[in-house]
């Protein structure tokens, strides 16, 4: 039985050196905002313009219900 509070004591260091390790390397930014190069796909005019053609598509799908 001395294996079991071994195993928790190494659990227990590696959850801590885990949780120690990661929170210097995240990075937290404000939700919705693109943070990569820009893209064309991701503006706004792209967006209005596939939007047209999603609401047809979903009008199409609806009306065979």
């Amino acid at each position: 039985m001395p294996r079991k509070p071994l195993h928790l004591l190494a659990l227990a260091l590696l959850s801590g050196a885990l949780a120690a390790c990661g929170s210097d390397q995240t990075t937290m930014y404000e939700p919705g905002v693109y943070k990569g190069k820009q893209d064309a796909a991701a503006s706004e005019e792209a967006a209005e313009r596939r939007s047209g053609e999603l609401r047809s598509r979903a009008e199409r799908g609806f009306t065979d219900r």
